[in-house]
């Protein structure tokens, strides 16, 4: 408009957004529908959420959600009522929170999460595996109940569930064998090497690669499922429990114990104090590790307040839960019991 002044503003990113001055990065606020469909909208709690529509109501074409303020909080695209493309998602400030693809409704590849500086605070990759196609096998020597050949040499294995033995092929694949009858139940195209240790928590797989990220993997009934491998500032070094909905227990690789959300990166709660390199274990409340080579000490889960610490009389090899207590494996052979909600000591041998 004539007489108005606007500040120069250019192309940044590589995400669609313009950069003006020095404010935060704004979304362009525009709606155009594709031939054959309409612009349709409904106001939310938060603000207005609009998109394109074929005749019979199925969402085709870009959608945004805007804040009551005006600014876009979402943009995206939709193909045959599934969300699919890139997503870009945009606190009430207009700054860019998190962008990504989306393919028939779910997360792919990798996204990136950004920080209230507009710097990338954790990436996420998502990846889906199918159901395997694999056949009970029938063993060629009679002296076995099955024979399976995986085409390559297992360079680790652990065990999955009381019937199940996940086995590691080379560095790019992750086999659940069923014990039973030798059937492939998961094929899991592994994004990077794992490391030895790898919880399963109501059934998620629970893993660190070797560059030091989480890897959750989700089996679901059929075989196939979900991984995501989330790689954050801090790194991990151990992958101890499930927290909720999205969050897991870790040991980061500052040594802290933490809780962080798998499905963006953020640091949930952490511990004051860092931890050995000694795989720590977490109880239904308390997140164990070991300190100063002879302390154990337990924080809760959910605020990483302190609990309770127990001082052991030589080093500490490991630790371990059975039952309510927590067993302390020390140098020279002795182990410590210690009560799992107080640390008290009840018996060593």
């Amino acid at each position: 408009m004539s007489g108005t002044r606007h500040p120069r503003c250019t192309a940044g990113l590589g995400l669609g957004l313009w950069l003006c001055g020095m404010g935060p990065a704004l979304a362009e606020a525009s709606l155009d529908c594709p031939p054959g469909t309409q612009p349709a909208e409904h106001t939310l709690a938060e603000g207005t959420e609009a998109w394109c529509a074929l005749p019979d109501g199925t969402r085709q074409g870009p959608s945004i959600k805007t804040a009551a303020t005006g600014r876009i909080t979402e943009r995206g695209y939709w193909e045959d009522g599934q969300q699919h493309g890139k997503w870009r998602y945009y606190d009430t400030q207009g700054r860019i929170i998190r962008t990504g693809q989306m393919t028939d409704g779910a997360p792919t590849g990798a996204w990136t999460h950004f920080t209230e500086t507009n710097t990338p605070s954790a990436t996420i990759t998502h990846g889906r595996f199918p159901e395997p196609i694999h056949a009970a096998p029938q063993p060629t020597d009679p002296r076995y109940r099955w024979q399976l050949d995986l085409g390559s040499a297992a360079t680790a294995w652990w065990p999955i569930a009381p019937d199940s033995v996940g086995i590691a092929i080379g560095t790019d694949r992750l086999v659940v064998v069923s014990v039973e009858t030798g059937a492939i139940e998961a094929d899991i195209p592994l994004p990077a090497p794992l490391r030895p240790d790898l919880q399963v928590i109501d059934g998620r797989i629970l893993g660190v690669t070797g560059p030091g990220e989480l890897f959750v993997a989700e089996v679901e009934a059929g075989g196939g499922g979900r991984w995501q491998r989330v790689r954050t500032p801090m790194g991990v070094t151990h992958a101890v429990a499930i927290d909720g909905e999205n969050g897991v227990v870790v040991r980061e690789g500052s040594g802290r114990l933490a809780g962080i959300d798998r499905t963006t990166g953020d640091t949930l709660w952490a511990g004051q104090l860092f931890m050995d390199k000694v795989p720590p274990l977490a109880t239904d409340r308390l997140a164990i590790g070991v300190r100063n080579g002879r302390e154990v000490r337990a924080v809760t889960i959910g605020d990483g307040a302190f609990a309770w610490q127990a001082r052991m009389p030589a080093s500490i090899l490991a630790i371990g839960e059975a039952s309510d207590r927590i067993l302390v494996s020390l140098k020279g052979g002795m182990v410590q019991a210690l009560d799992r909600d107080t640390g008290a000591p009840l018996w060593d041998l």
